[in-house]
């Protein structure tokens, strides 16, 4: 069956919105021409696109009170494409440089996968 859409976009409902520009900007790579004040953050890297927002800013937007995970987050995973494993732990060492947060060590490379999980700033 052919695909009719794909995803290009990601929201994530942030509580610091300066925080999370500096993470994916700066360590990332991602591009922004957010002005610092607006709540609405776009960012791109490729075809990739990031929307952040604040949290108490959707809430008065929706009228609607939400519950958020506290402390890690285990309800989301982004994950970026690296062609080779060595890549993998290339990029898992420069970002943990930079300030990421590792969750856990790496998975060793089983169906193929090979995962490096690091924590973002919200």
């Amino acid at each position: 069956m052919a695909a009719k859409f794909n995803f290009n976009t990601i929201g994530l409902f942030t509580t610091d919105n300066t925080r999370m520009v500096a993470f994916y900007r700066d360590i990332m790579g991602f591009e922004t021409d957010w002005n610092g004040e607006d709540p609405d953050v776009r960012m791109q890297l490729g075809n990739m696109w990031l929307i952040l927002f604040p949290r108490t800013a959707f809430e008065q937007m929706t009228g609607r009170e939400y519950s958020y995970p506290c402390g890690l987050n285990g309800t989301v995973e982004l994950a970026f494409y690296v062609p080779t494993f060595s890549d993998v732990d290339e990029e898992y060492a420069r970002v943990t440089a930079l300030g990421a947060k590792s969750v856990f060590d790496a998975l060793g490379a089983t169906h193929l996968l090979y995962c490096r999980p690091r924590r973002e700033p919200d």
